[in-house]
């Protein structure tokens, strides 16, 4: 499980985000990945996908991801404006992951940093 350091993460609508992704979790399932968040309360949300670049549907939304680097995920969630667009990106030993939100396709103009350190 990887928790969410305040300290480093830039969030943008803290009474709204920081309470409900104060963790997240990645696993294999079958040719997916299963990605699950929560806070102390229990899990939140969660969706399994590809990243193929295919739109699938997760749960109350729609979303594409493809592997862009080695350790780098793009995508977007097609139902939710203010974090349509995305960037995770985990760190070489494998104990910090980043997933940077932007405003526009093209990856320029990012608006929250949500870093999370491996437990």
């Amino acid at each position: 499980m990887d928790s969410l350091s305040t300290t480093k993460s830039k969030i943008v609508h803290p009474d709204e985000d920081a309470r409900s992704i104060q963790w997240c979790t990645y696993a294999a399932d079958g040719d997916r990945v299963k990605v699950a968040w929560g806070n102390a309360e229990g899990e939140r949300g969660t969706y399994t996908a590809k990243c193929d670049g295919s739109l699938e549907s997760s749960g109350s939304t729609n979303i594409r991801c493809w592997q862009a680097g080695s350790n780098v995920v793009e995508g977007e969630q097609l139902s939710d404006p203010k974090h349509r667009y995305y960037r995770r990106i985990l760190s070489s030993n494998g104990k910090v992951m980043s997933i940077i939100w932007y405003d526009d396709a093209s990856r320029r103009h990012a608006t929250d940093r949500f870093v999370y350190t491996k437990n």
